[in-house]
């Protein structure tokens, strides 16, 4: 799934109730009490979609909330095969047998 979360786009009132509560009071702390646009997108979308969003939308915020989620209280990672590209061009090169 590849998608665009349009900047015009309404964000989420608030963060899915599903994410460990340790990650909400952080985030509260952090002053991210709302998440934006993209990081709503990212928070609901399946493990294999491509999200893309503008320069200052919360591109890594989100990644780091999706992955954090899917920790547990250890915070080991359950996949380490998670990979963060900075632009969409390197996407299609990870997809490759």
């Amino acid at each position: 799934m590849i998608a665009e979360a349009a900047p015009e786009a309404a964000a989420a009132t608030t963060w899915p109730e599903a994410m460990p509560v340790w990650l909400l009071e952080r985030l509260e702390q952090l002053g991210l009490r709302f998440p934006t646009p993209i990081q709503s997108a990212a928070l609901r979308a399946p493990a294999d979609a491509v999200l893309r969003a503008p320069t200052g939308s919360g591109k890594t915020v989100a990644f780091l909330c999706v992955l954090l989620a899917r920790c547990d209280g250890e915070l080991q990672v359950p996949d380490p095969h998670a990979a963060m590209l900075p632009t969409p061009e390197p996407a299609p090169d990870l997809t490759r047998p």
